[in-house]
């Protein structure tokens, strides 16, 4: 059942998001399309946690985070208030006050 499928039938349940690529990079450097599964969150009014769930941190957590920030259907979901968790490391991020 395709990812956005699930989170339609679940989405009651879903508490917290991992997002990563599949071959555990951060979005945006391989070909998931996010955009479904990102408006399935938006369509159910999603608004936990959100984490990028990367396995490769290269070049760096802040990097990461930002260039993960621009993937078009990310922003679909954080236009709201998340918390990124990279390596240990916490970067709150208030996109309810970002002027378009």
């Amino acid at each position: 059942m395709p990812h956005a499928e699930l989170i339609r039938l679940y989405h009651p349940y879903i508490r917290h998001v991992h997002v990563n690529e599949m071959d555990g990079r951060y979005p945006g450097t391989g070909s998931y399309d996010f955009k479904p599964v990102f408006a399935a969150l938006v369509e159910s009014s999603y608004q936990d946690g959100l984490s990028l769930e990367v396995f490769d941190f290269r070049p760096d957590g802040v990097t990461i985070a930002r260039e993960s920030a621009r993937v078009p259907a990310l922003d679909l979901v954080v236009r709201r208030s998340f918390l990124y968790m990279i390596d240990n490391q916490c970067i709150q991020r208030s996109f309810a006050r970002r002027q378009p």
